[in-house]
């Protein structure tokens, strides 16, 4: 059932039970700056809070010491010894993130044994799922020649690394049209981490500040947790992305609940052009992760 709520918080109930709420927690550092209503021509891309996004979560653990994590051209395997599942969904359970609603989580629950953690983990499926529209003060030009101060996500798939932007002539639109018409949920998988968004230099790993503080670092994997390789406009070998932040967990004989909370203040980047005067809008993409835990 969909639930209207005031703040944002994914509560992970030991008797079993996950509820999702959104923070309204702004981020600490970021290199790219958020997105405005009168956001115009002198910056490139930025980024804003969605309407809706959809995050697809598979499994959550905590873990007594750092993770380890293959990364492109390294020699560590995959390591989650140190670690302990209390969410698991092989299929991936679905999250819907929006500003005044949220679904509960369906997987299997397990609670952690009592102890001190250093370190969460989460893994989710390599896309999320887009639906917004931003206002400029200034006309932008989507990639089919539409232009307009208004720009919205369509129902279409993206890549981060993409042969000259196909995938985004179909996902984005410009007008001036402000009832937005044909807005839809815009589908962009997560291809590349930290590259430039070319095959030739992809990235497989990157670092988020989130608005603890904290440095979050993200992978992408294959199906047998090993580097991923990407295609363009494609997923290639990569299976999932998972990330882990360094964070004190304590959970004792009483501990009733662990709550996740998820912000998603930046959580789509508008992709603009990367040379002044950034008058083209060539997509919706992906904004960084950002999540902490608490135990009560």
């Amino acid at each position: 059932m969909m639930q209207a709520l005031n703040n944002k918080k994914v509560t992970i109930l030991l008797s079993l039970v996950i509820l999702l709420t959104i923070s309204n927690e702004s981020f600490a550092v970021g290199t790219i700056p958020s997105c405005t209503s009168t956001t115009n021509g002198s910056t490139g891309d930025c980024y804003t809070t969605p309407d809706i996004q959809l995050v697809t979560f598979t499994k959550a653990a905590l873990c007594k010491s750092q993770p380890v994590i293959p990364t492109k051209g390294g020699s560590s395997n995959y390591d989650m010894s140190m670690c302990t599942t209390f969410f698991e969904n092989v299929d991936g359970s679905e999250v819907a993130i929006s500003k005044t609603a949220t679904y509960p989580l369906t997987g299997n629950f397990t609670s952690p044994p009592a102890g001190e953690y250093l370190y969460v983990y989460v893994e989710i499926k390599p896309f999320m799922k887009i639906k917004t529209a931003m206002n400029f003060s200034t006309s932008r030009t989507d990639n089919a020649g539409n232009s307009g101060v208004n720009c919205w996500t369509l129902t279409a798939d993206s890549y981060s690394i993409s042969s000259t932007n196909a995938s985004a002539l179909q996902s984005t639109k410009c007008s001036d049209d402000s009832t937005h018409p044909g807005i839809g949920m815009v589908t962009h998988y997560i291809n590349d981490l930290g590259g430039n968004g070319t095959i030739a230099t992809y990235g497989q790993t990157q670092t988020f500040t989130t608005s603890k503080g904290d440095l979050l670092t993200a992978f992408s994997l294959t199906s047998s947790n090993t580097p991923a390789v990407p295609t363009e406009d494609h997923l290639g070998t990569v299976n999932k992305i998972v990330g882990y932040i360094p964070q004190r967990i304590v959970i004792t004989g009483t501990t009733k609940s662990i709550t996740v909370n998820y912000n998603n203040s930046q959580g789509t980047k508008i992709q603009q052009y990367s040379n002044s005067p950034y008058d083209r809008v060539y997509g919706f993409g992906a904004g960084p992760f950002d999540f902490y835990l608490s135990a009560e």
